[in-house]
């Protein structure tokens, strides 16, 4: 694949090939950019990411547990089991309220803006994108965790009753 190399002499040269507003200022565009932000954005999203990788691993093994684990017939059994479970819920569930702040934050940082009125650029919508991805992510993780341990509640009510 040949890809035409086009050298240019002027700033004034380049404004004819790129739209200044995908120009940073010091290239005679209007974009605002600030490799810094955009270095802590990004290591921020990928901290996130993995945050949220790992969540999802543990609720995925959890659930597992839970859905390989033979309730007791004794009551006692099944009521220490259950609250062994809900221990492990209570501690994942702050687990997650806590990543849920930190994308949170994450989120107030990316849409702040740099000057007033300001449009983001395309690294920005992405990163937004990606960071509302992700908390929709923990969201549902969130809600099916809560439905695992309904049902396994429900089955534990049905095991006490009979």
């Amino acid at each position: 694949m040949k890809v035409p190399v086009i050298m240019l002499s002027s700033v004034t040269e380049l404004h004819s090939y790129i739209d200044q507003t995908q120009l940073t200022t010091e290239l005679g565009g209007t974009q605002e950019y600030c490799h810094d932000k955009w270095i802590s954005h990004r290591t921020d999203i990928e901290g996130f990411a993995l945050m949220v990788k790992r969540t999802a691993q543990i609720l995925q093994s959890f659930g597992t547990e839970l859905a390989e684990t033979e309730l007791p017939n004794e009551i006692q059994a099944t009521a220490n089991l259950l609250r062994s479970h809900t221990d492990k819920k209570d501690k994942m569930k702050e687990d997650l309220q806590v990543a849920l702040g930190q994308g949170s934050r994450l989120l107030e940082s990316i849409n702040e803006p740099v000057v007033r009125d300001y449009n983001m650029n395309q690294d920005e919508l992405e990163n937004l994108a990606t960071v509302q991805r992700l908390e929709h992510t923990l969201g549902t993780l969130t809600l099916g965790l809560e439905h695992t341990l309904g049902t396994q509640n429900t089955g534990v009510g049905l095991r006490t009753y009979s």
